[in-house]
């Protein structure tokens, strides 16, 4: 009985640069695949918390509209009563939520503009980790990757549109990476949209009523605008914005993958061919194709593991350190996307052993016996 996987282990330990080449590889396949599919669940997480977070049951935009960036939403201020009388609604209070360009340090940025009613508090700010979680008129709260970014803190100035925000709060998970989500007081912000006008009604709703009535309600009551409920905006929401980026993320993902199974597959190919006359010795002696086969399969699963083991271990930790430098990269890594790129690991050694056993098939016995 050959002890296949000692002669697995044997053969890795008597190629160690090639073999730390090659975990180095598969550490690089496996940053590029949690990279991308992070970046997709820190995008969903952050879009739901958009929604979730702002507090109510129902959100009412124009006929049509997600309000997202790629659907707009402008509402009459005029409906606020009208809606305020819909049968199933306790309250409907406006938000409006647009971008901005403006200069700040003589950068470029863009923010994304939260004006919220500061009574009910609907709209505000779901997460804050350093000042005040509610604003008045004139003070604002910014995003931690701003506030890091431009060296901004609690206490300082942000000017735009001609007027000064004291900065009296700093946000987290409001980061879209392409803007920065602020949350300023719905007075102060109707200065940056037409006059009588604002982007959506947040509604909650009375006891006894189902969400599915009230919505119904108050398009029947109202033909013009659109009523869903949360869920049902921040699936919008990610099917609109995230949704021409996640084929993207995914094939960036196969990207990586194939480079891990590219790198397994030449370190066995060449242990393979630099082993050629070892294989062809057991094989003379009574090893089947089978058992051979076994050493290469053993050899890349244990190249791939331990790869996308230290993969794992050391990309969380690489990726916080990215973010100092780069606060707007956010990626969310769950224990579930580290089990099945532990999968990934097994599947990747598989497929890479393939071609090194083909080669083994073909090696005569017969070659130890010739003249070297």
């Amino acid at each position: 009985m050959f002890e296949m996987v000692d002669v697995a282990l044997r053969n890795l330990a008597h190629a160690k640069s090639k073999v730390i080449v090659s975990v180095g590889g598969v550490v690089l396949s496996v940053f590029l695949i949690l990279t991308m599919v992070g970046l997709n669940q820190a995008f969903s997480t952050m879009m739901d918390d958009m929604i979730t977070g702002a507090g109510s049951d129902l959100w009412v935009t124009s006929k049509g509209s997600s309000g997202s960036f790629h659907s707009p939403s402008l509402l009459p201020m005029s409906i606020q009563d009208n809606l305020t009388q819909v049968d199933g609604v306790r309250e409907a209070v406006p938000l409006i939520r647009t971008p901005l360009s403006t200069k700040i340090h003589d950068e470029k940025v863009l923010l994304y503009i939260n004006g919220y009613d500061i009574e009910t508090g609907l709209g505000g700010p779901w997460s804050v980790i350093a000042g005040k979680s509610e604003v008045n008129d004139g003070e604002i709260i910014i995003d931690k990757a701003l506030a890091q970014k431009q060296n901004l803190e609690v206490g300082g100035n942000l000017t735009f549109s001609g007027k000064d925000f004291q900065i009296v709060g700093i946000s987290d998970k409001t980061n879209l990476m392409i803007a920065y989500m602020v949350f300023i007081t719905f007075d102060d912000a109707k200065a940056l949209i037409l006059e009588g006008v604002t982007n959506y009604f947040l509604v909650t709703i009375e006891t006894g009523y189902t969400l599915q009535q009230v919505v119904d309600n108050i398009e029947t009551a109202l033909p013009d605008v659109s009523a869903s409920t949360s869920d049902e905006t921040a699936k919008a929401y990610k099917d609109e914005i995230l949704g021409g980026f996640v084929p993207i993320f995914y094939l960036l993902s196969a990207i990586g993958l194939l480079v891990g199974i590219q790198v397994i597959g030449v370190l066995l190919y060449s242990l393979t061919m630099d082993k050629a006359k070892e294989y062809g010795i057991l094989k003379a002696v009574g090893a089947t194709n089978l058992q051979v086969y076994r050493v290469v399969l053993e050899q890349a699963i244990i190249v791939s593991l331990l790869g996308f083991a230290a993969g794992a271990a050391v990309i969380p930790p690489l990726i916080s350190v990215l973010q100092v430098f780069v606060p707007e990269f956010i990626v969310s890594i769950t224990p579930d996307m580290i089990f099945w790129v532990s999968i990934l690991g097994i599947l990747t050694g598989v497929v890479a052993s393939i071609l090194p056993a083909r080669k083994i098939a073909a090696i005569d016995p017969a070659l130890v016996f010739k003249e070297v």
